[in-house]
């Protein structure tokens, strides 16, 4: 059930849409992708840019500019040629690659157009939802109720990217105890992958490349345990994908669903 009302939505957006920077953007994006703003099921904002429209998801905040913006730039970069990789298919029991991949989609765009977001004016702790600034004490928290031993890099990799985010509410200091945290906590063969794995979220970030297909391939190769996987920004397989390890055919894939009872 929505936390708000269509009308509640159309107010934040009308409200939003009063920034001149907000207004630009906004006219610029409608034109190319249709605009539907819509009441979202929980507490934080939200987008889809798809053929023929953009759906923004609206939740109660206090910063309505803010969060509009960042929807919106979101959509810019999605029609400015930015390929989303969300078709997978698997023929080995590892860690959910598109579990990595969500969490890359957004994380590789937020580094790519951050500075477009204070260049505007708008305040970098801002960059996010409203209870943002309880970020770094939940993935503490995460962490030291983790296994050193048991837990995967890649589950450590997922936490980091709350230290590796650009802007939000954590000062320099706060961002930097909490990175040093991870290296008290984290066994060093993983932490290594995880800091090998983020130079290349970095490194696109600081790129022009709009198609991340070979940035999340090599994030997951640096982490291990996503072998025999392919993700893809269609579903045209095998062409439109990237392969984590070794080509497989769709009757491999068939065959290891059938193996899990699927």
């Amino acid at each position: 059930m929505s936390l708000m009302t269509q009308q509640e939505a159309d107010e934040l957006v009308t409200k939003g849409l009063e920034n001149a920077a907000v207004r630009a953007l906004y006219d610029e994006v409608n034109a190319s992708s249709p605009i539907i703003s819509v009441p979202d099921e929980g507490h934080c904002w939200g987008s889809i840019t798809r053929p023929g429209e953009t759906e923004i998801f609206v939740a109660p905040t206090a910063f309505p500019a803010e969060s509009l913006y960042h929807e919106l730039l979101h959509a810019q970069m999605k029609i400015g040629g930015y390929r989303q990789y969300d078709q997978y298919v698997q023929t080995a029991a590892s860690f959910p690659l598109n579990v990595l991949g969500d969490a890359l989609d957004n994380e590789l765009q937020h580094h790519r157009f951050f500075s477009k977001f204070t260049d505007a004016g708008f305040d970098p702790a801002r960059f996010y939802h409203d209870g943002d600034g309880e970020s770094y004490e939940h993935v503490r928290r995460d962490i030291e109720s983790m296994d050193p031993a048991g837990t995967s890099a890649a589950t450590y990799f997922l936490r980091y990217l709350t230290v590796l985010s650009p802007g939000g509410h954590g000062s320099d200091a706060e961002r930097e105890a909490l990175k040093q945290f991870f290296f008290e906590r984290v066994p060093n063969e993983k932490m290594d992958a995880v800091e090998a794995a983020a130079a290349d979220v970095l490194a696109f970030g600081e790129s022009d490349e709009l198609d991340p297909g070979e940035t999340i391939v090599n994030v997951a190769r640096r982490l291990g345990g996503f072998h025999g996987w392919w993700v893809g920004k269609s579903q045209n397989f095998p062409d439109d994908g990237v392969f984590t390890g070794d080509a497989f055919t769709m009757a491999d894939a068939a065959a290891f669903a059938k193996r899990q009872g699927r």
